[in-house]
């Protein structure tokens, strides 16, 4: 395998972190501009001028000649910086949007984030929320924190003025040395005689320890020489090959490099033992495989030389190119690549590409300052980023990516019927010689048995469906006959969407006569998704016998609806346009139909059909619709929002004999064949499962089993008590001070007196199946939790936990079944049930006039019951906290 290590060149400031954040800043609010501020007022051109001049005048000042304009342009910088600030408090302000506190849980959020260069180009800019409150308190946020940054940037440089003089006091210096070069003193007037140079400190960017000698000539003459620590620590290398270095050779200096394994006896690039190579000014590229060194280990050693007391030569980067099956840590440079090359991964299996194949992998360490890419091939030479874009890479992120939900998709390659496939990884650290990240596993997704560690490709099983059962379920949980993510990021007529399915049920886009362009590149709830004009715009099924004919089945698919447009706005149909079909559609927001979601199965006696209650939907809002049918079972469609079973107006049981749709149509937006009704708005994520998927599975499918709401209780201060999953169902603190807040089982809890202090949610207009929090009891018995003013609650009794009102629960601690807490420790309570009820009417740390005694930390509640390996989970930290 080949390991290239190759460093893009960039100016010092972009290295500085007020520029790498100012520049994050500059993007996002531009965005945020186009998007929610008004493009013909004068206050979007001033915030975009606004955020722009940050990072362009520390630029400027940076690369100009006098260090008092550097600090005068820092200081530009930083107000342009407070004016953005100001005008994102104001923007909040006059909406009466809430200006978030510093210690809200997505503000402590948007503090962890850092900017980074993602080589070579590119920064690790976030995704901008759709919210708007959630928008402007970021960018308040990044401005802050850069506010720092300008600050410690401009007290750096006023401390170096004050020590080192501007350019005047520069220039004078160098002026009287270059006299006194020209004009040495005579013995006959030893007073006027300059006091000699004894030293000089060589600047290096590269850290390390030298030592300078002078000459006893009459010239000036110095010399550094400095020894790197080992470049290759830990790695297995089967062939050094190449040094790579970037030099500044001012005037009357010079460089040269050697190179030891031992960090005692040093060769030059030619094998000679004492030998040094030359440096030249700029980008040095040095092949040294003429060594046949081998192994982890390598050191260099720098000579700088310089016969002017004012001119000093710097190297800048150092980077070591090798051959390898490992990746070693940076060393002593400020940026190493290592890359990984698999075999090819069909081979073995003598299978071919799908053309909707998907890229898996695994990443368990992506440490701060590190980054991971993957680029593909079906010749092992010539690599693409999975958008087409020859030589480019995909950015890999954290955590198992296993799935066709969020593995990256190759659909776009259009690689159908290829034989051959390699991967290429892309690893990179910019930190220090512990820090890399490490790749798992990595393959196709798509084929069967293409799993393998990363690098190696050796085939190990990886069902195509896990990605869509829940952890410890053993319910069927069969991958979906089709699935459209509408990633392809198209617009215009006959573009495909592709099924990632395998069943070829692709898409195909169809814009209509007004010829407005239907976009499918716009922002979806995840990636991209289709927008529809509710005119002409329409995406038609190619469908395979997959599809046809189901008798049980579960639709589903991300909606956020736009406008109205006519009484019926179809999401997914098939059908002929007036009747015999399978249809899930919204009504008009206005009039007898009031905003209901409805589905329907026709059949030749009654029509199987579900309606949700009046003002289902909310327009302009992501919601995940399903719906189920099992015409074996009771023929009653039952329908879910956002993993929830709704309230219905009215549900009718289908009787008699489905009808054939073998020949008929399938479309989104619009009846098939006539199209004659049209929606208005986006679709993301369609799927069709030939099975009915269970509450839990839905559940999953909507958010991967995150809580419905959760209060960490991190806040350190204040009486408020927010809810990190969304931005409402914050509690209020009752009774309680700052004082109450402390140290927890992770960060921070509540401490409750057990008199009068409690936390009230209110109603969450949300129903339960399971809740989990961590409990410090300091009695035995005590109130612990309400739901609805008495009727479910939780206490704990003689040291046993008792959920009242619950169906059958089962109760867990520590992640065992079982009910009993200990008094003066930390314990994990979960309770679950496969009933669910709704949370009307919510307090944390009183039921009543009982109120709890003791310690409270990381409360959640969640829409389905958890299976019990994911309570276990709970307990052990093995899912990450969501919203992190």
């Amino acid at each position: 395998m080949d390991n290239q290590n190759k460093n893009f060149s960039r100016p010092g400031y972009e290295y500085l972190a007020a520029y790498q954040l100012g520049k994050v800043i500059q993007d996002l609010t531009v965005e945020f501009c186009d998007r929610f501020v008004d493009k013909k007022s004068r206050t979007h051109d001033q915030m975009v001028q606004a955020a722009r001049s940050n990072p362009q005048n520390v630029a400027e000042g940076f690369t100009a000649e006098s260090l008092k304009s550097y600090l005068f342009l820092a200081g530009v910088a930083r107000g342009s910086n407070e004016e953005l600030a100001k005008d994102f408090q104001d923007f909040l302000r006059q909406r009466n949007l809430e200006i978030w506190e510093k210690n809200h849980p997505k503000v402590l959020e948007f503090r962890k984030f850092r900017a980074q260069w993602v080589p070579p180009t590119s920064l690790n800019t976030p995704t901008l929320p759709n919210d708007p409150e959630q928008a402007a308190n970021m960018l308040l946020t990044f401005c802050q924190m850069d506010g720092f940054l300008l600050g410690k940037l401009t007290e750096s440089l006023k401390k170096k003025h004050e020590t080192e003089g501007g350019l005047t006091e520069k220039l004078y210096r160098k002026r009287i040395a270059f006299r006194n070069s020209q004009n040495p003193p005579t013995p006959s007037n030893p007073q006027k005689s300059p006091t000699p140079l004894k030293s000089l400190i060589l600047s290096l960017t590269i850290l390390g320890c030298f030592t300078l000698a002078s000459s006893a000539s009459a010239d000036y003459y110095a010399e550094g020489t400095m020894k790197s620590e080992n470049m290759l620590s830990g790695a297995t290398v089967t062939a050094i090959t190449g040094f790579d270095a970037a030099v500044s050779l001012p005037a009357s200096t010079s460089a040269s490099v050697s190179f030891s394994q031992d960090r005692v006896n040093f060769y030059s690039s030619a094998n000679v033992e004492g030998g040094w190579d030359a440096l030249s000014d700029g980008a040095n590229s040095l092949d040294i495989s003429g060594l046949n060194w081998s192994g982890g280990s390598l050191f260099y050693k720098l000579k700088l030389e310089t016969t002017d007391p004012l001119a000093t030569p710097a190297v800048s980067e150092v980077e070591i190119t090798y051959d390898g099956e490992e990746v070693p840590p940076a060393g002593n440079a400020h940026y190493f690549e290592g890359r990984l090359l698999s075999t090819d991964l069909l081979s073995a299996s003598g299978g071919e590409l799908s053309g909707s194949d998907y890229f898996g992998y695994a990443i368990s360490s992506l440490p701060y300052g590190t980054f991971a890419y993957a680029q593909f091939s079906t010749d092992g030479t010539n690599f693409y980023s999975s958008d087409g874009t020859e030589g480019g890479w995909d950015t890999l992120s954290f955590g198992d990516h296993l799935s066709p939900e969020t593995a990256v998709s190759l659909s776009a390659l259009n690689w159908k019927g290829q034989t051959s496939f390699y991967y290429k990884l892309k690893l990179v650290s910019t930190i220090d010689n512990k820090t890399t990240p490490i790749i798992k596993k990595a393959g196709l997704l798509a084929i069967a048995a293409q799993m393998g560690t990363a690098g190696e490709g050796t085939a190990v099983q990886l069902g195509s469906d896990s990605g869509y059962c829940v952890p410890g379920d053993t319910s069927p949980c069969d991958a979906p006959v089709l699935h459209l993510k509408m990633d392809e990021k198209v617009s215009g007529d006959a573009k495909t969407l592709y099924d990632i399915s395998g069943n070829g049920n692709n898409g195909t886009t169809v814009d209509g006569a007004n010829n407005t362009g239907m976009d499918c590149a716009v922002r979806g709830k995840y990636g991209s998704a289709c927008e529809f004009d509710g005119v002409d715009d329409y995406a038609g099924i190619s469908q395979s016998s997959s599809i046809n004919n189901l008798t049980t089945f579960t639709y589903s698919a991300w909606v956020k609806a736009k406008e109205d447009s006519g009484s019926q706005n179809p999401v997914i149909e098939k059908g002929n346009g007036s009747s015999q079909r399978k249809t899930m559609y919204l009504t008009q927001s206005t009039g007898t139909n009031s905003r209901r979601v409805i589905f329907m199965v026709d059949t030749d006696s009654t029509n199987a059909l579900s309606s949700s209650a009046y003002y289902s939907y909310t327009v302009g809002q992501w919601e995940h619709w399903t719906a189920t049918y099992d015409d074996g079972g009771d023929r009653i469609i039952r329908i879910y929002k956002n993993g929830q079973e709704v309230s219905y107006s009215s549900q009718t049981a289908g009787t008699g004999n489905l009808v054939d749709d073998a020949t008929l149509n399938f479309a989104l937006g619009a009846t098939p064949g006539t199209q004659f009704y049209r929606f208005t708005g986006q679709i993301d994520d369609v799927r069709i499962y030939d099975y009915v998927r269970t509450s839990a599975q839905i559940a999953w499918d909507y958010n991967k089993g995150k809580p419905m709401a959760e209060w960490r209780f991190d806040e350190s201060s204040g009486a408020t008590a927010h809810n990190s999953v969304s931005n409402t169902l914050h509690g209020t603190l009752y009774n309680m001070e700052d004082g109450d807040w402390t140290a927890g089982k992770t960060n921070n809890a509540l401490d409750f007196d057990g008199s009068d202090e409690y936390a009230d949610i209110g109603d969450t207009n949300l129903n339960l199946n399971a809740i989990g929090f961590w409990i410090f009891a300091d009695s035995a018995t005590d109130d612990i939790i309400d739901f609805d003013g008495g009727t479910h609650t939780i206490t704990v009794s003689g040291g046993e936990i008792t959920a009242g009102g619950f169906s059958s629960p089962t109760i867990f601690v520590d992640g065992m079944e079982d009910a009993t807490i200990a008094t003066g420790a930390w314990h994990h309570v979960f309770v679950k049930t496969d009933t669910a009820f709704e949370v009307s009417n919510m307090d944390i740390g009183r039921i009543g006039a009982g109120y709890f005694d003791g310690k409270l930390d990381d409360v959640k509640f969640f829409n389905y019951a958890l299976t019990d390996e994911q309570v276990k989970m709970e307990y052990t930290g093995g899912a990450v906290r969501f919203g992190e």
